[in-house]
């Protein structure tokens, strides 16, 4: 089930990841910039962007068949 949603993500938009992407680099920017206090929100913007790192590079591995 898991598989199927991922795939449904990248055919109805294969910009969805970049932009999960993009998003938890501004975290981490806004992290270093304004609120060096909250480590919170550093772990969570790696996290984000890892994970998206890796589905993007998952679903690129699938279609190499």
């Amino acid at each position: 089930m898991l598989n199927v949603k991922i795939g449904n993500i990248l055919k109805n938009g294969s910009y969805a990841i970049f932009y999960l992407q993009v998003f938890s680099l501004l975290l981490l920017s806004v992290y270093y910039a304004f609120a060096q206090g909250a480590s919170a929100l550093a772990v969570v913007a790696l996290l984000l962007y890892v994970g998206s790192y890796q589905v993007g590079v998952t679903t690129l591995t699938w279609g190499r068949k």
